[in-house]
């Protein structure tokens, strides 16, 4: 997730990266997704709309992505 968040600048591509994440789903990488979601720089707080959308798509389907970020 950390080399990928310089590519979240549009909502194609959230919805590109919320769709492969699909298929790499495993309850690790959920988890280090959600804590790449957390650890957000003050400095790169334009990424937060697209960390919103990513985190909106995903809980449509993985209940636990959702649920950890609140």
């Amino acid at each position: 997730m950390a080399e990928r968040e310089r590519v979240l600048v549009c909502r194609d591509a959230v919805d590109t990266i919320a769709e492969k994440f699909c298929y790499h789903n495993s309850k690790a990488n959920r988890r280090r997704l959600v804590s790449a979601l957390f650890g957000v720089h003050r400095s790169q707080l334009e990424l937060l709309p697209y960390y919103a959308r990513l985190t909106a798509t995903l809980s449509a389907c993985m209940e636990d992505v959702g649920s950890e970020v609140r």
